[in-house]
């Protein structure tokens, strides 16, 4: 599953934090240029993603069934600026999950 991701316009992101929920994540693979954390509790998988974020795919998911993967959902916690690093309003930002071939 590719974690799709939308931005503002003008908008630069330095960090992102996001949750996946519906099933479970073996690993994740992040676009060029982005580093990553994760850690798993009872409400999902949770991705830290840092550097340049930008509107398009940003990584990779592995899951174990990709027969099962329109259970899997994507929500945007966090964004921070990448310059400043300051909070910016996660809900202006999206987030989707497209299975790839």
């Amino acid at each position: 599953l590719a974690i799709h991701l939308t931005t503002p316009a003008g908008a630069a992101a330095g960090a992102i934090v996001l949750t996946v929920s519906g099933g479970v994540v073996g690993s994740v693979v992040p676009a060029g240029g982005l580093e990553d954390a994760m850690t798993i509790d009872a409400s999902g998988t949770h991705l830290l993603l840092l550097g340049a974020a930008n509107t398009g795919e940003i990584a990779v998911l592995r899951i174990p069934d990709r027969a099962l993967a329109s259970r899997y959902v994507v929500r945007v916690e966090q964004v921070a600026d990448g310059s400043t690093f300051a909070l910016l309003d996660a809900a202006q930002w999206g987030a989707t999950l497209v299975t790839r071939p």
